[in-house]
């Protein structure tokens, strides 16, 4: 199964900067593919705009939502990654809404975004904003 990542309002060094983070998992290595956007009229070349990460059976979707999760709580930033399964499932995650949680609630959401990850999780784990 591949997943296809997306950054909000990021730039292409943020899209390369979680593409290097995956590619350092060993259960991810490999996996990753950038992924162009059509070049628009009057510009030279394309930009990065998403990732395509086949996850496949295994630990590899336990993997993808640890270092999703990982790589966003260490950005100084707001960051929004929407993952897209290939049925039209989305979820979302913010930094803003991960950066205070404790070891039992990123556990959850490792395992929540994991088993959506994997689609075995019929709804995507959702977060409370905490300024909601």
């Amino acid at each position: 199964m591949d997943l296809l990542l997306t950054l909000a309002d990021q730039s292409a060094d943020d899209v390369r900067s979680l593409y290097s983070w995956l590619n350092q998992d060993e259960d991810l290595r490999g996996r990753a593919q950038l992924k162009q956007a059509p070049v628009p009229e009057g510009k030279l070349g394309s930009l990065t705009d998403a990732l395509i990460v086949a996850i496949g059976p295994g630990g590899a979707a336990v993997s993808l939502a640890s270092v999703l999760i990982s790589w966003i709580r260490h950005r100084t930033a707001d960051v929004e990654v929407e993952a897209s399964r290939q049925d039209g499932e989305k979820v979302r995650v913010r930094a803003r809404r991960i950066k205070s949680l404790d070891v039992a609630e990123l556990k959850a959401l490792t395992d929540g975004l994991a088993a959506w990850a994997a689609g075995q999780g019929e709804t995507p784990p959702q977060l409370e904003d905490p300024e909601a």
